[in-house]
């Protein structure tokens, strides 16, 4: 049995590594689907900001682009602040995202890491533990008076998924155009899985592409299954599939 646990980890490692080779902004395939979408869009959110790289990125692509950034860690916060602090299209949330409001218990990892969760199994022993608000994209939305985002990302360190959830109403009368989300192992310990994000999206016009280097690829998930390995994928409601056309290069 430990030898066929260890192959499984493995493999799950070997299929996450064709799928999503690198989380770095440019290796990943990110940077080209910001340089591709961004300048289409007028509206982003960016859930696990973290310190702010991917908004920078496409902020350089759209200028103009209004953004929400949440962030319950507070060294990072601090560091967003003072990044975009002369940017008066930029609003910092000091709060966690998910499917219901209230607080929970963080797991902050030190020097604004990037592996701080809402997930205890993230982190390891270097984690501090504090309670953070957290709120839903349904709800902010609203507050704002915002109809809509034309482009969600969320890297939530496992809680992905139920920021999905939390934005349902959004995502049921397809008012967001663009949903980028990252897939990893935390999604186990959180209790979720891609084919129900998938399921879900799917059910609501969206079609689902992983993100590459290369582009988009639609994703046979009858192939890989649940693997929990980092990866991206992008949702695109039917409006917006013309943005993304040139983009596309077939099954993976």
């Amino acid at each position: 049995m430990t030898a066929a646990l260890k192959l499984r980890n493995q493999t799950n490692m070997v299929i996450g590594y064709h799928l999503g080779p690198s989380a770095d902004l440019a290796r990943s395939g990110e940077d080209h689907l910001i340089g591709m979408l961004a300048p289409t869009c007028r509206t982003f959110i960016d859930v696990g900001a973290n310190v702010g790289d991917w908004s920078a990125a496409f902020i350089s692509a759209a200028p103009r682009a209004q953004g929400l950034l949440f962030e319950p860690s507070y060294g990072a916060s601090v560091r967003l602040k003072q990044r975009f602090r002369n940017m008066s299209t930029v609003e910092i949330v000091e709060a966690a995202v998910g499917n219901c409001h209230g607080s929970m218990p963080f797991y902050e990892e030190p020097g604004a890491g990037v592996r701080s969760s809402l997930i205890a199994s993230e982190g390891g022993d270097r984690v501090r533990k504090r309670s953070v608000t957290v709120t839903t994209i349904d709800t902010e939305l609203a507050k704002r008076g915002w109809e809509g985002v034309d482009f969600l990302k969320v890297d939530a360190e496992g809680y992905d998924s139920k920021v999905l959830q939390g934005a349902s109403s959004l995502i049921r009368e397809r008012r967001v155009r663009l949903i980028q989300f990252e897939y990893n192992s935390t999604w186990a310990a959180a209790g979720d899985t891609l084919a129900k994000a998938i399921k879900t999206l799917e059910g609501n016009k969206y079609s689902v592409y992983l993100v590459r280097p290369e582009g988009l690829f639609s994703f046979d998930y009858g192939r890989y299954g649940e693997y929990y390995s980092y990866s991206n994928y992008l949702a695109v409601s039917p409006d917006s599939i013309a943005h993304v056309s040139s983009m596309l290069k077939g099954w993976i």
